[in-house]
């Protein structure tokens, strides 16, 4: 058994890169996080449009 849960210890280990990310490259962290939310977006367009063709 591990001494620690991966389910605890992955996001930690997630959001200090994400820390680290920031602080050490702030334009490049901002331009990840807007391609991000530009594919997110598109994704629910598309599904919108989808269930919409459903009905």
């Amino acid at each position: 058994m591990l001494p620690v849960k991966p389910r605890r210890i992955l996001p930690t280990i997630f959001a200090v890169f994400a820390v680290l990310y920031m602080v050490r490259d702030p334009k490049g962290a901002a331009v990840a996080v807007t391609t991000g939310f530009h594919a997110l977006m598109g994704f629910m367009d598309a599904m919108t449009t989808f269930f919409n063709g459903l009905g």
